[in-house]
């Protein structure tokens, strides 16, 4: 295994692939499969619904974003600020919390989800909720059953 200050920070990627994602997956892995989609180096995902245990797979996610702005790949109209969106330990940045109880909004009968709500929502600061209840309210205009867990808040869209 190469030391961290080996592995490279950021990765260019060829045009056209800014908004797909990666995935590595470890041999044996039997929680997710990848399926051709019928396009070269494109792939359907199948997530076994079995739970993770352990940490066989890893995914990337390219979106779209201006030089201030992370842009929401479902509707671009919702933003956040990058240095809100991409938070980072130490040098290994990751997507903010209520961006990715974003993108698990759209499928929220999936195992787990609830709980990652729940569980991120009492991590999150006000500012943070507030954020996600607000994007929330645009995505759901008749209302989304997390808002709940955010108490609410002004949008800080």
């Amino acid at each position: 295994m190469r030391e961290a200050s080996e592995l490279p920070r950021q990765v260019q990627l060829p045009q056209g692939l800014e908004q797909r994602n990666i995935f590595c997956i470890r041999e044996g892995c039997d929680l997710v499969r990848l399926k051709e989609a019928g396009e070269p180096d494109v792939f359907a995902i199948d997530f076994r619904r079995i739970g993770q245990t352990r940490p066989d797979f890893l995914e990337f996610l390219f979106n779209d974003r201006t030089p201030e702005e992370f842009l929401y790949a479902r509707d671009p109209s919702i933003r956040r600020d990058r240095r809100k969106a991409i938070l980072s330990a130490g040098w290994i940045p990751y997507l903010a919390p209520e961006l990715c109880l974003l993108y698990k909004s759209t499928d929220i009968q999936r195992e787990g989800y609830q709980q990652d709500c729940e569980q991120a929502a009492a991590q999150m600061d006000s500012e943070q909720k507030a954020w996600l209840a607000g994007a929330l309210a645009r995505l759901y205009p008749q209302g989304h059953p997390w808002t709940a867990a955010l108490d609410g808040g002004a949008s800080a869209l």
